[in-house]
């Protein structure tokens, strides 16, 4: 139920992309923050030849 509403929720905002993951989980900051934050910020950066 908790994951069908947040993807509802984020469906509603224009733009927004969802990044899911099986490694990790509501707690996935707690679990490893740093590397969830390298994840995403590679996902922002355009990829370089």
């Amino acid at each position: 139920m908790d994951r069908e509403l947040s993807l509802e929720t984020a469906a509603a905002v224009r733009g927004l992309q969802v990044c899911e993951s099986a490694d990790f989980h509501h707690d996935g900051i707690a679990d490893d923050g740093e590397g969830i934050f390298v994840r995403l910020l590679g996902l922002t950066r355009p990829v370089r030849d």
